[in-house]
């Protein structure tokens, strides 16, 4: 294994169904899990099974009545009255064990934060978190907690400077608002944006404020943006934040849901062309944490999260172009790991636009490199 690398994994989130036709599945974690075994690459990694965050830990973010809120909100003795204050329509899915979930999702990306602070390992991998849309006191989006959040609260105790990645389809934008008012952290969102797409935030000229002016990106896509055209925007802006922020430690958010055939999602990009953007990251040797986030279509997320995972961890070169055996094969539909762009799709982003968007952003820091570019 060319990486030391972490994989935090707690098998009853698996099990959780968040409500009737939700469309986050839990279960895209167990699948993803299968792939990982019987392709052999878990018994390569650092396997780490992480305990629910308490309320004091979520409270590092979130509100104290609002974490007690969610404790009791599965619950017959939840207060109707209160769940119209802390949940937006997006969020208003109520399930048993409701409050155990989302505190395992918050305790893996704790866990993951911990042990790259203790060199314990350089990558620490959690699936089941990357839920960038909750905010303090209130969910959204599916969110009912923000696990990122609290995760670079936790690195910031001992890294000067992170940095957040976002490539889910939706905008980052609780992790933003988080943050949109310090220099220590610096959060970049590659989304689709428009025509009132959820979140409906992350417009390009959303650039954070006071202390935190200049340590926010927004880099906002129209559906139907493929391979080519997404390397093009990713590649430069990256490098170019990479250069002026110097970070010393990474958080990347993998939500799938910027791949093709989402149920949610209309970029079109491919599986290995996401997974591209996962090894560029990679590649810069800093210690990192990848999460989840979103991903409608369970075999395409399964296929991509196992697929990151081979790459993020150096182990690619043992995968194929088919899936492993695994009991879940039937349900592929196709024994095909990557998941192909639509062809038939058509790219909504002239290149006049988007090249107009990535000179904006490249303009901002071109006064020199390192932090003086920032000011």
């Amino acid at each position: 294994m060319s990486t030391k690398a972490a994989y935090i994994y707690h098998h009853t989130m698996a099990d959780v169904i968040l409500g009737p036709g939700h469309p986050m599945q839990p279960a895209r974690l167990a699948i993803t899990h299968e792939l990982l075994s019987a392709s052999g690459i878990l018994d390569q990694l650092l396997c780490v099974e992480p305990q629910p965050a308490t309320k004091a830990q979520l409270q590092a973010l979130h509100d104290k009545d609002y974490v007690d809120f969610l404790f009791r909100a599965a619950s017959p003795i939840a207060d109707k009255d209160q769940k119209c204050v802390y949940l937006c329509m997006e969020a208003l899915f109520m399930f048993p064990d409701l409050y155990k979930y989302y505190a395992l999702c918050a305790g893996g990306t704790l866990t993951a934060a911990r042990l790259l602070i203790r060199g314990e390992a350089k990558i620490a991998i959690n699936w089941g978190g990357g839920l960038h849309h909750g905010k303090k006191d209130w969910a959204h989006g599916f969110c009912f907690v923000n696990d990122i959040v609290l995760g670079i609260i936790e690195l910031l105790k001992f890294y000067d400077r992170v940095l957040y990645i976002d490539i889910d389809v939706h905008h980052g934008d609780g992790v933003e608002a988080a943050f949109n008012n310090t220099d220590r952290v610096f959060t970049i969102s590659f989304h689709q944006f428009g025509n009132e797409f959820f979140p409906r935030t992350g417009r390009l000229e959303d650039c954070g404020e006071e202390e935190g002016q200049g340590f926010a990106v927004n880099v906002p896509l129209k559906p139907g943006i493929a391979d080519e055209a997404y390397r093009n925007m990713f590649t430069p802006i990256m490098e170019r934040v990479m250069a002026v922020f110097n970070p010393n430690a990474v958080v990347l958010q993998c939500g799938t849901d910027s791949i093709a055939n989402d149920r949610l999602g209309s970029l079109n990009l491919s599986a290995k062309g996401h997974a591209e953007c996962v090894a560029f990251i990679c590649n810069f040797k800093l210690p990192t944490m990848i999460l989840g986030g979103g991903g409608y279509t369970v075999q395409n997320v399964a296929r991509l999260w196992f697929l990151k995972t081979a790459v993020a961890t150096g182990l690619d070169g043992q995968l194929t172009e088919k899936l492993p055996a695994n009991k879940y094969y039937n349900f592929f539909g196709t024994g095909k790991l990557n998941v192909p762009s639509d062809a038939t799709v058509k790219d909504q982003n002239t290149a006049e636009e988007l090249e107009l968007i990535r000179s904006k952003i490249l303009a901002r820091y071109d006064s020199g490199t390192g932090q003086e570019a920032m000011s």
